[in-house]
């Protein structure tokens, strides 16, 4: 058996898919397969392929454009190895990635999907980007937001088949998050490794750019209206709408929708406690973090700092050291990005 199939689907990725494959054909692991699926590509991207003569290229080449969940079924349904190592054609993985989540896999069996860290770079930025470590605290995140970065993941095929774990075919942008969603609810273990080993490049080729936003948003829309209504849930368009704009991102804070904010996040607080789908401890150090932000910027950077920081200190003792502490070694302390350095 292979130890490691790396599925990578690519679209157009003429100007950066060089530099992706030629950092997955320069791993110091070396028992792979790697399968490459051209979804249909009119650019350059099937001859730059097509000029490698490494036999471990996998080359499965889809005459009209099928789409990403499609493609990346498509490779994974063939993988023969131990594990599957999503990549993306425009990244570039660090020369130790193979390597250092294949020796951690073989020493957690009780891990079935490991994300990592990694670099995003564009060509006017660049940091370090962390995410949640902890198998339960990653659990309860997915209900709210993605909690990986999908071209760093390693997956235990075994569990994948198993479960019937495949891509949604039916939406193409957050994919990723629906099926570690799906995963967990499976009883599947997550967890992320704290180094980074990948370079993630911003640009115009990635799915999230080409689509236009409102897609994305419906999509995203429509998970989480699903998850509300898995904890036996209801509320109006507007309190939706807030609330999932809140979670998405920032939005301009005042007291009236700080009361409720809170108010939502302690109802999906206690429905969770009655029934149960997630730990209670975890999910309740994840709406912490939702609570530290309303705080933040209904207090913080509305330059009062002191009321902030009693806020906070409230929050502290309401919720216990315990909880207060599983947010902070899992997102916290990363609030603040690292700068990165140039592949």
């Amino acid at each position: 058996m292979t130890a490691i199939s790396i599925v990578m689907p690519v679209y157009n990725c003429g100007p950066y898919i060089r530099e992706a494959i030629d950092s997955m054909l320069g791993q110091r692991f070396k028992d792979f397969e790697f399968i490459i699926i051209n979804d249909g590509s009119t650019d350059e991207t099937e001859a730059i392929i097509k000029s490698y003569a490494d036999t471990r290229i996998k080359y499965l080449n889809n005459e009209t454009n099928l789409g990403v969940s499609a493609s990346r079924n498509l490779g994974m349904g063939i993988a023969t190895g131990k594990y599957i190592a999503v990549m993306d054609g425009d990244d570039i993985a660090f020369p130790e990635r193979l390597q250092e989540q294949f020796n951690f896999l073989e020493k957690h069996p009780d891990t079935d999907i490991l994300g990592t860290a990694r670099e995003i770079f564009s060509d006017s930025y660049r940091f370090i980007k962390t995410y949640p470590f902890d198998p339960g605290y990653i659990a309860s995140h997915l209900f709210f937001r993605n909690a990986l970065a999908q071209p760093t993941v390693m997956l235990r095929r075994e569990f994948i088949v198993a479960n019937g774990l495949w891509y949604n075919t039916e939406i193409n942008i957050g994919e990723d998050f629906d099926l570690w969603y799906r995963a967990v609810m499976a009883g599947g273990t997550i967890k992320n490794l704290t180094k980074p080993l990948l370079y993630y490049r911003v640009s115009d080729t990635q799915a999230s750019h080409i689509s236009n936003n409102s897609i994305r948003l419906s999509v995203l829309e429509s998970l989480f209206r699903s998850k509300l209504e898995q904890m036996r849930l209801k509320c109006n368009d507007g309190d939706f709408d807030l609330l999932f704009s809140f979670v998405m991102g920032r939005i301009k804070m005042d007291h009236e929708k700080y009361r409720k904010l809170k108010s939502m996040f302690d109802e999906i607080e206690k429905a969770n406690s009655g029934i149960k789908s997630f730990s209670t401890t975890y999910f309740s150090a994840v709406i912490l973090s939702f609570r530290i932000r309303l705080i933040k910027y209904l207090y913080l950077e509305q330059g009062k700092p002191i009321v902030f920081l009693f806020q906070a200190v409230l929050l502290l003792l309401q919720k216990g050291p315990t909880v207060f502490w599983l947010f902070w070694v899992n997102e916290g302390r990363y609030i603040k990005k690292l700068p990165g350095e140039l592949p």
